[in-house]
């Protein structure tokens, strides 16, 4: 009985490190799967915030400031900006879709978070482009 009991402790020692072992390799799996839509996501940021910083040229307190040459200047190059960000921003978004349909997204539930906290990173650069849209227009 007592051996019986030695085995049953180290059947749920070994059960334990294959549980934490599979995670880990379903994380490992889920980061290099998602790592075209993280790229397009971090492509889809620089060009928010490249808008952003040209958005800034048309401040309130700087638009007094500048002739209507230059306004007008700032404001085509912040269209222009906005414009290419905003593609950026619908490349990134058609890949989540497509990650999300896979298979493994309903197989995996570490795939299917990460997809989630993606999805809402691209969602919050979506939103500070469409402030910069109102700011340019």
């Amino acid at each position: 009985v007592d051996e019986l009991s030695q085995l049953q402790s180290r059947v749920e020692v070994v059960e334990s490190r294959l549980v934490a072992y599979k995670r880990e390799t379903s994380s490992r799996e889920a980061s290099i799967l998602l790592q075209e839509v993280i790229a397009k996501i971090s492509d889809a940021e620089a060009k928010v915030n490249k808008t952003v910083d040209l958005s800034a040229l048309l401040a309130v307190d700087k638009i007094e400031e500048m002739g209507v040459g230059k306004l007008k200047e700032a404001t085509q190059q912040t269209l222009e900006a906005e414009k290419v960000a905003a593609v950026a921003c619908a490349d990134a978004k058609k890949i989540i879709v497509v990650k999300q349909k896979e298979g493994q997204a309903k197989e995996s539930p570490g795939y299917a978070a990460e997809l989630v906290s993606l999805e809402s990173r691209l969602t919050a650069v979506m939103e500070k482009l469409s402030e910069q849209r109102k700011v340019a227009v």
